[in-house]
């Protein structure tokens, strides 16, 4: 019998309801699955009252394997138990199979309500590649006579080729929406003259990226005052650069932004004599000139916009954006026509079968219902590659999510480039307790690596995922653990100012040791630096330090609405610290990546096509999957 952790058997015998099992790299989930199986199977549960989904056909075969093996080996034990005798002979028929295998299925037994060939075909990606090219030209052929306004397609794209892209780029999108004319429709109303959705979502990114920069200037003001008083002058330019931060941080409109983009400056930043490799200026710098260049090469494009500008530019766009849908959905139809006639499909156009005959008007169908009565539960391994379409299907055929048990790990998503959505675990995880359902189990320790490989992982995403990057809070519960010493742990790599989460608190005049907690002890780097008491008048040493009085010309203004952050009182937006800690930022998200799923076209590009702006759709940016997490010395593995 294996030694399974507190979790693990939390996730083996939990029943009741709807669970959430958040399940790092390495932690055994897939021994965990089976083995709630078995259990289920040993309590007098039928293995055909199950349905357990994989991601592909190896693991759902692996994993049909390990299940036969456990009854069997179970059956030895007992061989005069007729119910284990029959679980063994119903285990290679049972439902342990992919999404794709499990659609087709569901449609087979359905195809006379769908109007369909029974023994339909799948469609290569070849196959279905030389079907969209011939389809398309006879639609666009069909649209410069039937179609209104598709001139604005042609004026718009500069030539056919470019409409055809398109039409596959949508096509292909909506193939991952559950229904498609209620999504064209949310997707319209973003255009209207009241609704201002895509101009708060750039400056909800321009603001974020600014206080990433906020953050980071504030600790590089620390730096180089206690540095040396040679840098007097490298501090004038910093803090006025912090000025622009802080009005990026209050701006709500377009014209002031543009405004403010227009009247930004570079100083010369001058090298104090003998400090040109001090570790402080040459952090400095490199953050500095990655600031500079958001503002003159990602920024720049937007010097000229306004309001008034961004409304002409969102009407031009929802006339461009409703032709183009109308044109897709003719190209959706007709590709439809051609599929039935040679009765082959597509996987996305199976998954919309089982859509339209699980689901009518919003509500269960009578299919639905029957097929939910036929399930005691639904299993379900990589939950975090799902897509909206896939979620739909899963909590249609089960009982009001109820018997729904899902397995996933949000830093292991690895297929949004195939509209996958890790925002649905995401969302499932933050409405799940640990006590009542839906519930949430996680399994943080991990039995695969070594420490030593756990803990450098888990200081690299520790420092670079965020909410905000990569979608995980990757300091907190996300983190898995390590029984030796703590995942995670700082060991003397940062001065002490940034232990405490960032406590702000005003340094004595003296030496102090580079080092993590304890450094007074000697600990850490070993690198000394002299601190100098601030003087001057009110303001002097109290959170940010200020040579000076009031109205010293190191002054930085505030921004107004912005909490100030009291004396020894932990910083803000972790997440947003965390992105903002070390020195190279190259890997905060780029400011045009896309703000939703949603989003199909950007008017913010639109609106400087003209002088050589993007105009295509804003790219995704990739995920990442991080390799095993923490370290553990017992327990069942994978």
């Amino acid at each position: 019998m294996p030694n399974w952790t507190k979790d693990q058997a939390l996730a083996i015998n939990k029943r009741g309801g709807k669970i959430i099992v958040s399940a790092a790299a390495g932690s055994g989930k897939t021994a965990v699955l089976s083995e709630r199986v078995i259990e289920f199977i040993l309590n007098g549960g039928e293995v055909n009252r199950l349905l357990i989904v994989t991601f592909t056909k190896a693991a759902a075969g692996e994993m049909k394997e390990r299940i036969k093996k456990k009854i069997e080996e179970a059956y030895l034990k007992d061989t005069k138990n007729e119910h284990l005798r029959k679980q063994i002979n119903l285990v290679d028929t049972a439902l342990i199979t992919t999404m794709d295998a499990f659609y087709a299925d569901v449609v087979k037994q359905n195809f006379e309500k769908l109007k369909i060939d029974r023994d339909f075909d799948v469609l290569s990606n070849e196959e279905e590649k030389i079907l969209k090219e011939k389809v398309v030209n006879d639609v666009i052929e069909d649209a410069f006579d039937n179609v209104g306004d598709f001139k604005l397609l042609v004026d718009f794209f500069d030539g056919i080729e470019k409409i055809k892209t398109n039409i596959f780029k949508v096509s292909n999108h909506l193939d991952t929406v559950p229904f498609k004319d209620e999504y064209i429709k949310k997707a319209l109303s973003n255009y209207t003259i009241e609704n201002n959705y895509y101009k708060d979502a750039l400056l909800k990114n321009i603001k974020l990226k600014m206080k990433s920069y906020s953050y980071m200037y504030a600790s590089l003001y620390e730096d180089l005052y206690n540095e040396s008083s040679d840098f007097d002058k490298v501090l004038e330019v910093l803090n006025k650069e912090r000025n622009y931060i802080n009005e990026f941080l209050c701006l709500s409109d377009f014209d002031s932004l543009a405004s403010l983009i227009r009247r930004i400056s570079f100083d010369t930043l001058r090298t104090p004599k003998g400090h040109k490799d001090d570790a402080a200026l040459v952090k400095y710098k490199v953050i500095r000139d990655e600031f500079k260049e958001e503002i003159k090469k990602k920024l720049n494009e937007l010097m000229f916009v306004s309001d008034s500008l961004y409304d002409e530019e969102k009407e031009k766009m929802k006339a461009i954006l409703t032709t183009l849908f109308e044109v897709v959905s003719k190209f959706d139809k007709k590709m439809m026509e051609e599929k039935k006639r040679i009765s082959s499909f597509s996987f996305s156009d199976i998954a919309h079968f089982v859509i339209k005959l699980l689901i009518k008007d919003g509500k269960k169908t009578p299919l639905a219902k029957s097929m939910s009565l036929k399930f005691d539960e639904i299993l379900i391994d990589e939950y975090q590659d799902t897509n909206n379409l896939q979620n739909v299907i899963f909590n249609a055929i089960s009982k009001d999510n109820s018997n729904l048990f899902i397995v996933g790990d949000v830093k292991q998503s690895i297929y949004r480039f195939r509209s996958a959505c890790p925002e649905i675990f995401n969302n499932d995880k933050n409405s799940a307790s640990k006590d009542g359902f839906p519930n949430l189990i996680t399994l943080s320790k991990n039995f695969r690596s070594r420490k030593e490989v756990l803990d450098f992982c888990n200081f690299i995403f520790e420092n670079t995922m965020s909410k905000s990057f990569g979608e995980v809070n990757y300091g907190t519960d996300k983190q898995t653990e390590s029984t030796a010493a703590g995942a995670g742990q700082h060991h003397g790599h940062h001065p002490p100012y940034r232990q405490g989460r960032h406590r702000r608190e005003p340094r004595q005049a003296g030496w102090w040791r580079a080092g993590g907690a304890g450094a007074d002890q000697g600990q850490g780097s070993g690198k000394q630096y002299r601190v100098r008491r601030p003087s001057g008048g009110a303001g002097a040493g109290q959170g940010h330090p200020q040579r000076g009085g009031a109205g010293d010309r190191h002054e930085v203004r505030a921004v107004p609405g912005e909490p100030q952050q009291a004396e020894g009182e932990a910083h803000p937006a972790g997440e947003v610290r965390r992105e903002a800690e070390g020195i190279n930022i190259a890997g905060i998200r780029r400011l045009y990546a896309g703000t939703t799923g949603e989003q199909i076209f950007c008017p913010w590009h639109v609106a400087h096509r003209q002088r050589g702006g993007a105009s295509d759709r804003c790219g995704e940016r990739p995920q990442r999957r991080p390799a095993a997490h923490s370290a553990d010395t017992g327990g069942p593995g994978n």
